[in-house]
């Protein structure tokens, strides 16, 4: 049973997302023609901006949960930051750097408004408000890089993953998420054994429920789990996107 308190913390934070979701795509397409954007539809692994490479696009997600990852060269992928409903991604082009930092991969199945860099950036030069959501966007990728490298350093699996679910959950507002152990270890860059203890030990407390390659949480337990980065996570959120 949620508490009061801890009820207030979950649904707030998913309301928040939400609202920013359809403001931004408010502000996208009030700035462009129908004719300048098309929607995206991509699926689970789906890589939506490669490494070094050019971005052609800049795409407002929608739908679903969008990885900004680190590829290593042994073929691992550690993500950086996530970007849910109402976050840009590709945004840097429209500032003048044209190549991704890092590689784009979906998490689940979504949507996402697509632009093109020139009819978008453009958009941005006559438009302050979406000058602002591109840029706020930007800063949000790199307000998580920068939580993520404080947070690997102090704080224990536990609190990653069960922050890291927090995060997952506020985005894709659902309790019920799509992701496997082991997608959620190369994630946070763990061994899978260390994630699978960690999971059976959830369960066993009560606040995890995990089957079928889903994992159904309980969020306000989950907010007592969590390390601190999740309440500083939102509250740049907020700042952003509000």
């Amino acid at each position: 049973m949620l508490t009061e308190p801890q009820f207030e913390h979950v649904y707030i934070a998913r309301l928040e997302y939400g609202v920013a979701a359809s403001k931004a795509s408010l502000i996208l397409t009030a700035a462009l023609s129908q004719q300048q954007h098309r929607i995206r539809r991509f699926a689970f692994g789906d890589i939506l901006g490669q490494a070094d490479r050019p971005i052609s696009e800049v795409l407002l997600v929608t739908s679903g949960l969008v990885s900004m990852v680190v590829d290593l060269s042994d073929g691992e992928q550690i993500e950086t930051a996530m970007a849910g409903p109402g976050v840009a991604i590709g945004a840097a082009a429209v500032f003048g750097y044209e190549t991704w930092i890092n590689t784009a991969v979906a998490q689940s199945a979504g949507t996402a408004l697509s632009f093109s860099v020139s009819d978008i950036s453009v958009a941005a030069r006559r438009d302050t408000g979406l000058q602002q959501l591109l840029f706020k966007s930007e800063l949000w990728l790199k307000a998580q890089a920068q939580q993520s490298a404080a947070c690997n350093a102090r704080h224990n699996v536990r609190q990653r993953v069960c922050t890291w679910l927090l995060l997952a959950h506020d985005a894709l507002q659902e309790d019920d998420l799509p992701f496997t152990q082991e997608f959620l270890a190369h994630m946070l860059g763990v061994q899978r054994e260390r994630v699978s203890k960690i999971a059976h030990r959830l369960m066993v407390d009560e606040i995890v429920d995990y089957r079928r390659g889903h994992i159904r949480i309980d969020g306000s337990k989950l907010e007592r789990e969590a390390c601190e980065c999740v309440h500083v996570l939102r509250e740049h959120y907020k700042r952003f996107f509000a």
